[in-house]
């Protein structure tokens, strides 16, 4: 995950997140007060806000956002139809300091966030950054927007909420009215180190000639003696093996497995739950001759009581920072009436180091 604004010692993962489990802190944080940020060309802008929803409708997952007419984030999102929502895991007094300076001026003349030393990342589905500071990050595309009508707002909701005595190019100004942005929530992760840190590799020595030939008659000898060694004994076995399993645990109420990489999946397709749910994830790790291998094994189960015919499930892969670097189509003729199904995914490191469940449909 790229820094935009300077460079970094430390990779960023995007831990994927299910919005549901964590909406209890997104509110407890908005009443406190949480970012939007836009970004409209070169131009990146971050506003506080401290009114907004998480909510479905059409089917969709959306976060609610009420911008006055007179913010410049208006024009950014007039112009771009996309923002990202900056939640803070532990409201530091940095954090707090931020929020309360991003939130009393303007960013059309300023850069509020490099006022503030805050580090941006690079969206993945949006161009609007994240925050590392304020890592749980909803990704959000306007697919609707609506302007308030002023003659059904209540008397006294519009004298404590839109006073008219400070002109609206105040940045504290309340004057305007608010235009309601409905976000799609296309992504939804915390920021995360990962273990990943660049560091600089010593120069190499130039070796002499003589030393090369050196060098390569030790590595003739030593490969004759093992050679000799492995024939003498019989040894079956060359390579170090190591293997690791872990297994996901379950949600008793429903079947779903507690995995984030099938959660994000079944969130925005809740209805597959009616038919099949993901019952356990097991992975074990394995490493032959310095190749390592991940061993994934998905258990589905048929929660009704007739077979369900020719299902196909497409896992993604993942790189390191998050991106699809290739799908997995795994086609299933036949789930027995109230059976499970276990599917067996071998992915070599090279290729990704997580996955995700991408879609389960009809083949």
């Amino acid at each position: 995950m790229e820094n935009i604004n300077g460079s970094l010692n430390r990779e960023f993962i995007m831990k994927q997140i299910n919005v549901i489990e964590y909406l209890p802190k997104i509110m407890e944080e908005l009443k406190k007060g949480i970012l939007i940020n836009t970004k409209n060309g070169d131009k990146t802008n971050s506003m506080t806000i401290a009114w907004g929803q998480v909510g479905i409708e059409w089917g969709k997952m959306f976060f609610t956002t009420y911008i006055r007419h007179g913010r410049f984030t208006h024009e950014q999102i007039e112009a771009t139809k996309e923002f990202t929502v900056s939640v803070p895991l532990q409201r530091t007094p940095e954090v707090a300091k931020a929020i309360g300076y991003i939130g009393s001026r303007s960013g059309r003349d300023i850069d509020k966030l490099s006022d503030m030393n805050l580090t941006l990342l690079e969206g993945k589905e949006v161009k609007s950054p994240a925050i590392k500071e304020l890592p749980l990050t909803l990704e959000c595309k306007v697919i609707y927007n609506q302007e308030q009508n002023i003659d059904n707002i209540p008397q006294e909701i519009k004298e404590s909420c839109y006073p008219q005595d400070v002109p609206s190019d105040n940045p504290m100004a309340n004057k305007d009215y608010h235009t309601v942005y409905y976000g799609e929530i296309v992504n939804a992760y915390i920021l995360e180190e990962s273990d990943f840190a660049p560091v600089e590799q010593p120069k190499e020595e130039k070796k002499s000639p003589k030393a090369l030939w050196i060098i390569l008659l030790a590595l003739l000898l030593l490969l004759g003696a093992g050679s000799f060694i492995y024939n003498r004994i019989n040894k079956p076995q060359t390579y170090r093996t190591v293997v690791r399993e872990e297994m996901s645990s379950v949600y008793s109420n429903t079947g779903l497995v507690n995995d984030s990489r099938v959660q994000n999946f079944v969130s925005k397709n809740p209805e597959i739950l009616n038919s099949v749910a993901i019952t356990e994830i097991r992975e074990s790790f394995s490493e032959n001759n310095s190749i390592k291998t991940k061993n994934v094994v998905i258990t589905l189960k048929n929660k009704t009581d007739k077979d369900i015919n020719d299902l196909e499930v497409v896992i993604n892969l993942l790189d390191k920072k998050g991106k699809i670097i290739e799908d997995i189509d795994e086609d299933i003729e036949t789930i027995g009436a109230n059976s499970d199904y276990t599917l067996n995914i071998s992915i070599e490191n090279d290729k990704a180091v997580n996955w995700e469940l991408a879609d389960i449909k009809k083949g």
